[in-house]
């Protein structure tokens, strides 16, 4: 099935490429250059046709993520009153894009990861693809622009999250943190790099400060395809306050419940 993909784009080029040849005379070089120009476009339009399918169906499964994280966000506030603490509070889905899943199916990653370790196919680690991950939902009290922060495996807390693909793990962070609040104070970009990755998270300094700004709890669970082991996503739950009054998110255990069971929710839907 995955095979069918490939061969499809190729069709629908070659495909453009007789709709609109067979039915011309000999052409001039200008309007050769016109015809190339329109069957480029025509197999663009097409090409659009099988990302569209590659995708799908994309509404349908924002829609029941975003639920069960409103969900979640629901059970969170119940009890509790609305303070400007409480009103940052945060629940976002991450997953790895569809089309890459679907292209570079699990089973054929790890059996390039095996072949890279061996010396004659060493050269197979640089070809290593790492899309930028999707923010499937981001729900809160109210709502908040997006950080601009691209998170790829192993870079920032979402890419940790993935990179380590362990569901008994609940990744913490918290600017809170005197270790982090004096990394954050690095005067450049090659100070913050001697930094262990453990505390930045293998973040440019840039980022981390930025996201500082408005994230000063956060805690994450990995999306595991549960037949196959799979890292598929990252959910995470988040406040802005770094040291809370009332909410004590990084160690509040009805946190990291209700963390998990939005990870498992979710789980089937982005599979």
């Amino acid at each position: 099935m995955r095979v069918v993909t490939f061969i499809a784009i190729a069709v629908v080029v070659m495909a453009a490429v007789a709709t609109l040849v067979g039915s011309q005379a000999p052409l001039s070089k200008p309007s050769a250059v016109a015809s190339a120009a329109l069957v480029a476009a025509v197999a663009v339009q097409r090409i659009n046709g099988v990302q569209r399918w590659l995708g799908a169906p994309k509404s349908r499964r924002r829609e029941q993520v975003d639920v069960l994280a409103q969900q979640v966000l629901i059970d969170l506030c119940m009890n509790r009153l609305v303070t400007a603490e409480l009103l940052e509070l945060r629940v976002h889905v991450w997953e790895v894009p569809l089309w890459y899943r679907r292209i570079f199916p699990y089973a054929l990653r790890l059996r390039f990861k095996e072949m890279a370790k061996k010396r004659q196919f060493r050269f197979l680690a640089t070809w290593a693809i790492t899309p930028t991950f999707k923010r499937v939902a981001a729900v809160g009290l109210y709502k908040a622009p997006p950080s601009g922060v691209r998170f790829q495996k192993g870079v920032g807390i979402v890419g940790v999250c993935l990179a380590n693909n362990d569901r008994a793990e609940v990744l913490t962070v918290s600017t809170a943190d005197r270790r982090y609040r004096h990394a954050l104070q690095a005067a450049d970009e090659a100070k913050w790099q001697t930094y262990d990755p453990k505390l930045t998270h293998r973040l440019p300094l840039r980022d981390a400060q930025k996201l500082a700004h408005s994230y000063g709890q956060v805690i994450a669970r990995v999306v595991q395809d549960a037949e196959s082991g799979e890292a598929i996503g990252c959910a995470t739950i988040s406040l802005k306050q770094a040291t809370p009054a009332t909410i004590g998110l990084t160690t509040g255990e009805e946190f990291k419940r209700k963390l998990i069971d939005l990870a498992r929710g979710v789980a089937t839907l982005l599979r």
